[in-house]
């Protein structure tokens, strides 16, 4: 397959941005025993991701600050390579280079900062050792995020409980353990939402851990209304079955596509997996001198209909509320 250029990567449809598949040639450490020995040719078909416009926020010779949407995870990661934010800056919007100087969940939206000097990754690397102890109110850094949790909130919180990270495989997550670092949360109510029965909060964290703020307002029974992960006690599975069957025919006639005996999941394209986002949003980060907002979310408006999202929400995952 020949090489594929920045405006071929990819492609629009149903509200999803796509990969065209692509070969990719890299290079992993084996045991000595290995080689010289073949091995089977891998496929990984790069899932979809919502189309939705990356704003810029603020950009510098020393950095880049961007509005990050939800759904889209912000480097190559298992299956997402193209469909990356540092990838689709670089294709769209001719950024290289970036280094992001703290995580952003997939699922997370919000103020994304990348550092494009080492100087200035450095300087933002120094406050961040801060953070692996509590912050103080004068610190140089802080953060403030939006969440829409269940139930009537209270006026003001703050929640002081440890973390531990628990690895299982591949995967990890975050619980509350009386022997875990340290890890505080203050919150407070903006609004009540009757209809939905939902607040939406503004979260401060005085700390840095994995999840901080998802469990903690588990913990005190106001999880986030449509954080699968910590709202249920078993996270779902997304997958979605795909059923028209002549799908594989339509994409070939729209897009020229050939068989490839190679790529089986080329030629039969999977259903789109429901889109994944939580109610939590990145809204306010201050940094020495900086401070940038980023856009208020539709979910966090006054007007929102959550009730509606919430029901549609939970009948696309498969929640029986009568259970």
């Amino acid at each position: 397959m020949k090489e594929i250029t920045h405006q071929q990567i990819y492609f629009f449809e149903d509200g999803f941005r796509r990969v065209i598949p692509y070969y990719k040639e890299f290079q992993v450490n084996v045991k000595g025993r290995w080689i010289g020995k073949s091995i089977g040719e891998i496929y990984r078909n790069e899932p979809p991701v919502p189309i939705k416009e990356i704003q810029i926020i603020e950009n510098t010779n020393e950095y880049l600050v961007i509005n990050k949407p939800s759904g889209i995870p912000v480097h190559p990661t298992g299956r997402y390579n193209q469909n990356c934010i540092i990838n689709i800056l670089l294709n769209e919007y001719h950024f290289s280079h970036l280094k992001p100087v703290y995580r952003l969940d997939k699922n997370t939206s919000g103020i994304l900062l990348f550092a494009k000097t080492k100087i200035f990754a450095s300087s933002f690397q120094s406050i961040l050792k801060e953070k692996s102890s509590v912050i103080s109110s004068t610190s140089s850094l802080q953060k403030i995020y939006l969440a829409r949790v269940v139930g009537y909130f209270p006026d003001s919180i703050e929640v002081n409980l440890p973390l531990h990270l628990v690895r299982f495989g591949t995967e990890s997550q975050s619980c509350i353990c009386e022997d875990g670092i340290e890890a505080r949360s203050s919150f407070k109510r903006l609004f009540f939402d009757k209809d939905s029965n939902t607040s939406v909060i503004e979260c401060v964290p005085h700390t840095g851990r994995t999840h901080q703020l998802r469990l903690h307002l588990k913990a005190i029974h106001h999880p986030i209304a449509n954080d699968s992960a910590y709202l249920l006690n078993q996270i779902h599975n997304y997958r979605q079955q795909d059923g028209e069957i002549n799908r594989e025919n339509k994409w070939r006639e729209k897009y020229g596509w050939v068989f490839d005996k190679d790529c089986k999941d080329c030629n039969f394209p999977k259903g789109d997996p429901i889109e994944e986002q939580i109610w939590l949003h990145a809204w306010k980060y201050s940094f020495n001198s900086h401070d940038w907002i980023a856009e208020i979310p539709e979910w966090a408006e006054v007007n929102f209909d959550a009730k509606s999202f919430i029901k549609e929400w939970k009948e696309r995952i498969g929640i029986d509320e009568r259970k």
